[in-house]
């Protein structure tokens, strides 16, 4: 017989093999012991059916018996569960040899005895554990009131006796999950709340929006809301965000800036990023500008001093677009360098076109097209109205003598042949392409352009305003237009309001006409053959006519003498009268022309400053440099009867300067009530020397000390 399966010795002595087994299968009181053992033979296997796991030892002291051969290791019969082995299942030979063994007397504790238990039994200890659980849980409850409720529900349904035992088993577990989910709740938050303070922060948990996850898998900041919505709502734009002190692009202008600044792109959460420092700012504006990209600057709209004392006070910066530019509205400050790509175009122009069918095909096609073309930094307003051929080549003129940087087309296409000329022109030109989506009929035109002007009515006339502006008639100038010409302006003056360049358009007495008798058109290929503006091999102005002949001292003169250029004149007379003012100019030595040649030399762009201060652009640095400028010139002569006074052989030279010292009675009157160091230090709450003549900029300087405190 094995030694691992001995229960008891033949002697019936107490060094008999002992097991784990035993000490379970003792404790079974059916079993009886001593004379109740009946078969003292152990089976030679024992049965898969019994949950018993034998693991005999034999035991050091075996009363000096030898073993013949090693003991065998008893086969371990796993279970797929781990459960206390149920003895009424167990042999009566078993149960006898246990009853007996020495293992029993070595550990001195014994598990309750007792037969399988029944189902009402495991019923009832289920029970007891729950009450014990529901016990702990009021005791929960006396310290905090936030679960007393939860655990009284409890309570009572436990006084209640249950229609089924699936009901009852179900609704305590309900029950239950919701207790434990909420002392989870209390305990796992690492924050001592108490009583109501806990209830309010589990109400707000509850009306909490639910975060927006972005494409990287995080949710969304606060900040990259503004710029996901930003994003929607101007579609076609590069925006850049001011965000501290850096300006920021996102997603994929990001990218475009990227390759257009030469600067690093990388991924920031949920958005492509990239960044330049705030003094860069308009130096990478008009390099996008240059390329043809509409650039949106987004600033900070409060301080922190508001968001302080504002409803704010946990969220981001407000921010929105507070400039918008293409390369036709960028009107550029005055004291910039002027040395980069986009202000060597500062004729950037607008053109906006209207075209009528005439009849015809193919070749013989016949249209009628309205131009209005505005530079918004000159002020400068041209106009025309022509009947064009199949090839166009009308059109092609006017292309090559304004430079469009920008085109606003008609939202229904134009004529095939017109399409395509614009198409070449904007892929050779590198010109912005816009399309007006609510197209104007002429009567509509009509009486947008009428509500424009009598609201431009100007509020102040005295006797400073000069007497062109006095006569100006917009809606008498209106009537003779053109029905397409009036269809672009329109057109045009609704598209720069959006921009705050109205204004350009204020006075039509401004407006020349393209095409005038006294001067000669010369045509496209005219311009590019001689090479009048730019040369065949890189189309750039070096090389060309205009740069050969242009020594001017001003930016103004230079403007115009590219405009001789493109118009000879053909006025014989007028014509005359130029070649005798040039001749005199450079001959001539007197001390009157010389301090005519010095003043000029000195002279800022007061086209461009004058501009800006009609478009409400300025800042009170550039007010004061144009009226010192203006105010210089009208000093330098002085003032004399009549133009022959002057002294110049020429009438064209002498009726230049008599003009001047007009200018000196209007310039006086603003740099009398001007403060010209406040305004060069850029102090424009202290911009006028009399604080009560402006009392609303008194009272939001005084608002301003009020935050700043």
């Amino acid at each position: 017989m094995p030694s691992t399966l001995r229960g008891t010795t033949e002697s019936g002595k107490s060094g008999s093999q002992t097991t784990l087994s035993h000490f379970f299968q003792s404790q079974n009181p059916t079993v009886a012991t001593g004379n109740n053992v009946s078969n003292p033979t152990l089976p030679k296997k024992r049965t898969r059916s019994s949950p018993t796991i034998d693991l005999t030892i034999e035991s050091d002291e075996d009363n000096g018996m030898e073993r013949e051969h090693p003991p065998k290791r008893a086969k371990h019969v796993a279970t797929q569960e781990i459960v206390r082995p149920r003895v009424g299942s167990a042999e009566p030979g078993n149960a006898a040899r246990l009853a007996e063994s020495p293992m029993k007397k070595r550990f001195k504790y014994a598990v309750e005895e007792s037969s399988s238990p029944s189902p009402l039994q495991g019923d009832n200890r289920q029970n007891d554990t729950r009450n014990k659980f529901k016990e702990t849980l009021k005791q929960v409850a006396q310290t905090n009131s936030f679960f007393g409720s939860e655990v009284e529900g409890i309570d009572d349904d436990n006084d209640k006796e249950p229609d089924t035992t699936d009901e009852r088993e179900n609704d305590e577990d309900d029950d239950e999950d919701q207790v434990v989910s909420k002392l989870h709740e209390r305990f796992s938050s690492g924050v001592s709340l108490k009583g109501n303070a806990l209830a309010k922060s589990t109400k707000v948990n509850k009306g909490k929006k639910k975060q927006e996850i972005g494409p990287s898998g995080l949710p969304y900041t606060p900040l990259e809301l503004q710029v996901k919505h930003l994003k929607e709502e101007n579609l076609g734009t590069l925006l850049l965000f001011e965000v501290g002190y850096k300006y920021r692009f996102f997603g994929e202008d990001a990218r475009v800036a990227s390759r257009a600044l030469g600067i690093a792109c990388f991924m920031s959460r949920n958005f492509l990023t990239a960044s330049i420092p705030v003094h860069r700012k308009m130096i990478h504006t008009k390099k996008l500008l240059s390329l043809g990209h509409r650039v949106g600057i987004v600033g900070q709209t409060e301080t922190a001093a508001l968001k302080k004392v504002g409803d704010n006070k946990s969220g981001p910066f407000t921010r929105q677009i507070t400039e918008l530019y293409t390369a036709t509205t960028f009107v550029d400050e005055m004291e910039s360098l002027d040395n980069d790509e986009l202000s060597s175009r500062s004729t950037a122009a607008l053109m906006c076109l209207s075209e009528g069918v005439m009849g015809g095909m193919g070749t013989d096609e016949r249209v009628s097209i309205g131009l209005v073309s505005v530079s918004p930094a000159t002020g400068e307003v041209v106009y025309d109205e022509f009947v064009d051929t199949g090839m166009r080549t009308e059109l092609e003129t006017r292309l090559a003598h304004i430079k469009p940087c920008e085109l606003l087309l008609p939202g229904t296409k134009l004529s095939h042949h017109t399409e395509k000329m614009l198409k070449h022109y904007s892929y050779t030109g590198t010109a912005r392409v816009e399309r007006v989506q609510d197209e104007l009929k002429y009567t509509e035109a009509f009486e947008f352009l009428q509500i424009f002007y009598d609201s431009s009515n100007d509020s102040v006339e005295d006797q400073t305003t000069s007497s062109t502006f006095k006569e100006s008639k917009p809606l008498a100038d209106i009537v003779e237009f053109p029905k397409q010409v009036v269809v672009a302006l329109a057109h045009a003056i609704r598209h720069l309001d959006g921009y705050g360049l109205s204004n350009a358009f204020r006075k039509t007495a401004f407006f020349a006409k393209f095409l005038t008798r006294s001067h000669m058109l010369l045509n496209a290929n005219t311009l590019e053959n001689l090479e009048i503006f730019q040369n065949q091999t890189d189309y750039t102005r070096k090389g060309s006519l205009i740069s050969v002949l242009d020594h001017t001292m001003t930016r103004f003169g230079s403007r115009q003498l590219r405009q001789w250029l493109g118009k000879p004149l053909v006025n014989q007379e007028i014509l005359y009268e130029r070649f005798q003012a040039v001749e005199e100019i450079i001959a001539d030595r007197s001390t009157t022309l010389v301090k005519l040649r010095t003043l000029l030399k000195g002279l800022p762009d007061l086209v461009k400053g004058l501009c800006r201060i009609q478009y409400g652009k300025s800042n009170p640095k550039e007010l004061v440099t144009v009226l010192l400028a203006l105010s210089r010139i009208s000093t330098e002569f002085e003032p004399m009867k009549t133009s022959e006074d002057v002294g110049f052989k020429t009438p064209l030279l002498n009726d230049i300067v008599f003009g001047l010292p007009r200018l000196r009675v209007a310039v006086d009157k603003f740099l009398k009530e001007i403060d010209i160091k406040k305004a060069r230090d850029g102090e424009i709450t202290e911009l006028w020397k009399d604080p009560a003549k402006y009392p609303e900029i008194e009272d939001a300087r005084m608002v301003g000390m009020h935050l700043s405190k």
